[in-house]
């Protein structure tokens, strides 16, 4: 996914300035299918009893991992969970040259599941198949010359020097799916799973003529295309919906507090103050005038902002599109401060 790029050495990573977030869950003991889901919620963003708070909740989570089964109410609610967070979650399909719909977690719903291509383009011998595959990617072929080629280490029970492995399976597909999906969230942070799913196959390429793979859905949509799936993302900040004006969040490092706007003033008041405010990426479109809303829309609702500085030990914002919530802070008397009560406006 991230391996160094650009220094005449080894391989690149198909997203080398992606940051990784390394979550370990099974050691020299082993350990079980719950450390597992625990581990894929922590690294959501969802808190975990016993485990210090993730200050950097993860965008994309790698499963190269799974199992014979189901997939259990335990296992989906997980998913469901993480998913709630806005983090996609990529799994191989196995290697097992089975319906993939038999292994877990690849066959949850939500998860996208990935089967491995040969070097020509075909299933490779050794992948899970079947309409639970979402798309396929590179996995390599037995033979040495078609492996893949990856970071690896010389220790055996301790991490020794770094060095690089051929290997294959659908483990090596999936982190493919998952860098090119870094790479489309880079472009578009607001993207969700089933929008960066579609967006994947709706550019997957054709498998190659007379292929099984081409006959029915048994090796997913196609193969990853990762250059077109990444042209394909919108920028957050282009083709804003008519009438509308775009909302930008900004993160202040010092104090830990986000804020957004819709104010030019206020944008470029914060981008002066880059020392401080960094916009984080993250947009979202509202009115800026209630009339400009399409017909389709009854009643647009004011966001209100409220302020309460450091001399209520919170020098943070309040926002809410909420009359009955705006009213209540305001009677709330001098501890918040009404910035304005239509900051913009939101269906």
């Amino acid at each position: 996914i991230a391996a160094n790029a650009n220094h005449g050495e080894g391989i690149a990573g198909l997203e080398h300035a992606a940051k990784i977030l390394p979550v370990r869950v099974l050691g020299k003991c082993g350990g079980t299918f719950e450390d597992v889901l625990e581990g894929m919620l922590w690294a959501s963003g969802v808190p975990i009893g016993g485990v210090p708070p993730n200050p950097n909740p993860a965008k994309v989570i790698n499963l190269s991992l799974g199992g014979y089964g189901t997939c259990a109410a335990a296992i989906q609610e997980a998913v469901d969970e993480a998913l709630a967070q806005g983090t996609v979650i990529v799994a191989s399909a196995g290697n097992e040259s089975d319906d993939a719909m038999n292994y877990a977690p690849g066959n949850c719903s939500g998860v996208i599941n990935v089967g491995a291509l040969s070097r020509g383009g075909d299933r490779a011998g050794y992948s899970n198949w079947g309409r639970r595959v979402d798309v396929s990617a590179p996995g390599g072929d037995i033979d040495d010359d078609g492996q893949i080629l990856s970071t690896h280490y010389t220790g055996s029970s301790t991490p020794g020097e770094p060095t690089y492995e051929r290997g294959i399976g659908t483990s090596f597909a999936a982190p493919l799916v998952s860098g090119t999906l870094s790479l489309m969230l880079a472009r578009n942070p607001n993207l969700t799973p089933g929008q960066a799913l579609s967006i994947l196959q709706g550019t997957s390429r054709d498998f190659p003529a007379g292929s099984p793979c081409a006959i029915g859905a048994f090796c997913g949509t196609g193969m990853l295309d990762a250059g077109l799936a990444v042209q394909t993302t919108i920028p957050a900040s282009a083709n804003p919906p008519v009438g509308t004006a775009a909302v930008v969040e900004f993160y202040d490092a010092t104090l830990d507090h986000y804020f957004v706007t819709a104010d030019p003033f206020e944008m470029a008041s914060l981008d002066a103050d880059y020392m401080r405010w960094r916009r984080t990426g993250h947009v979202f479109y509202a009115w800026s005038d209630p009339t400009q809303a399409p017909p389709d829309v009854l009643f647009p609702q004011p966001v209100c902002r409220f302020y309460a500085g450091p001399a209520q030990q919170i020098d943070s914002h309040w926002f809410s599109a909420d009359p009955v919530e705006c009213g209540a802070v305001l009677a709330l008397g001098p501890h918040w401060v009404l910035e304005t009560s239509a900051a913009f406006w939101v269906e």
